[in-house]
Parts: C-alpha cells; sequence; structure tokens
C-alpha cells in the first residue's frame, strides 16, 4: 500500500511542479508529511497521528463542507496537495509569526498545558497552513 500511495504522491507533486524535490522519510520516527517551502521540498512521511488526520478532516470541512463526499479524493492525496499548497502560497512575511506559534505550541504540548487534540487544532488554523489547506481545496475543486 506505502509503493502505491507513494507513486500517487510522486506523479502528483511533478504533474503541478516538476522543480519540486521529493524526499521519502522511511525510518520509524517519521511523521507525517512535511515540507521546507522555500527550498521546494516535500518529505513523504506514513505515520500520521489519527488526532492529526481527524483535525485536518475538521478544518477541511470547515472550509469546505462535506468536502470528502463532494470529493472523491483521499486523505493521503489531499494532505499531499496541502503540502504542494505551502510551497505555492509561501509568504515570508507570515514565516517568523508561524514559526513562533508552532515553537509555543510544542512548548505548551511538552509542558502539560494543551492536549495534543488541542495542539492539533491551533497548528491547522495557522495562517500558513490554512493558506496550504484552502489551495489544495482549491486544487481539487478545479480539477476533479
Amino acid at each position: 500500500m506505502k509503493n502505491k500511495k507513494l507513486i500517487e504522491a510522486k506523479k502528483l507533486i511533478k504533474s503541478i511542479d516538476n522543480d519540486i524535490q521529493i524526499i521519502v522519510e522511511r525510518h520509524k520516527y517519521t511523521r507525517g508529511l512535511t515540507c521546507e517551502p522555500t527550498e521546494k521540498r516535500i518529505y513523504l512521511g506514513f505515520r500520521a497521528t489519527k488526532i492529526e488526520n481527524q483535525t485536518f478532516i475538521d478544518l477541511v470541512n470547515e472550509l469546505e463542507p462535506n468536502f470528502f463526499q463532494k470529493y472523491k479524493v483521499s486523505l493521503w492525496l489531499l494532505s499531499v496537495l496541502h503540502e504542494i499548497g505551502h510551497i505555492q502560497t509561501h509568504d515570508e512575511e507570515l514565516e517568523e509569526d508561524y514559526n513562533f506559534c508552532v515553537d509555543f505550541l510544542n512548548e505548551l504540548k511538552l509542558n502539560n498545558e494543551i492536549t495534543e487534540k488541542e495542539q492539533n487544532e491551533y497548528y491547522v488554523r495557522l495562517d500558513l497552513e490554512q493558506m496550504a489547506t484552502q489551495w489544495a481545496i482549491d486544487y481539487v475543486k478545479k480539477a476533479f
């Protein structure tokens, strides 16, 4: 299954922007998908938590109600599109605030001041995250 998902992701990424570098993360500590927008690099990992998946699904359905019922796209492919969205919508002016917020949320979680669910609910709603998610949604709406 992972090989099929990997092939789908690589084809999708290259069909949108052939210059994006794809790095497959296979070791057991790798989490889900990540991106370095300024480097045009996407890391493909396969270990997102149930909470991470659910908070992403919840945000998608807030931005586009019944998205997964309307558009028969997998969570995996939408997540890959989200990472491409980071590259397509990158805004250097928002980067400093974004990094501060991510570090702050991580610190709150490490100090047990918020739960993993709360951390993810705040995280997916950061400006750069929402911009990438909206880009992914808009791409699917145009393509499908």
